[in-house]
């Protein structure tokens, strides 16, 4: 149902049953991970197209299945620990930040590199650049800082490259 909605705004993983929204090109280390107003509007309606009604500010729901959009916390709080402690059912799906998103799958291969996962990684790097500064930053003590300190300069290598050619022209959904 959510490849329907896929585009260059919008990165569905069935994997972890989330949806990545496009942000920006270009961060700042003090940026903060957080789907801000133009991308929580921006889902909503390409939900509503897909028969979602909106329940609850954090909830959308469908005959179908559930949409949650992880609570913001104390500004301290890992974007990664968000996702983690939003209550969700088998049959809820997440709305996050391309970090958030990207936070999972960099947990998941530090427990096994897996190939696969690992260029679904990259995938989503090259479509919706995270701030990879900021996850440098926070994420030293984490079980996956190994393996991201492994690939920071490939990472930066694909998002530098994405954001210099298909990234060029595109401008976040706040600017839309």
């Amino acid at each position: 149902m959510f490849e329907k909605l896929e585009n260059s705004n919008i990165h569905f993983s069935k994997r972890y049953k989330a949806i990545a929204i496009y942000d920006h090109k270009f961060y700042d280390r003090s940026d903060l991970d957080i789907l801000n107003g133009a991308q929580r509007k921006f889902i909503i309606q390409k939900l509503s197209s897909l028969g979602f009604k909106q329940l609850s500010g954090n909830k959308l729901s469908n005959d179908e299945c559930n949409i949650l959009f992880p609570k913001n916390a104390h500004i301290a709080s890992s974007p990664l620990d968000l996702v983690k402690y939003t209550k969700r059912s088998e049959k809820d799906y997440l709305i996050l930040t391309p970090m958030q998103l990207f936070l999972i799958y960099l947990e998941e291969l530090a427990v096994e590199e897996q190939e696969d996962l690992l260029n679904e990684l990259k995938d989503l790097i090259a479509k919706m650049p995270v701030n990879l500064k900021k996850i440098k930053d926070i994420s030293k003590h984490e079980n996956y800082y190994e393996i991201f300190l492994k690939n920071y300069n490939e990472f930066v290598n694909i998002q530098d490259e994405a954001i210099k050619s298909d990234l060029a022209n595109k401008s976040h959904i706040g600017m839309m």
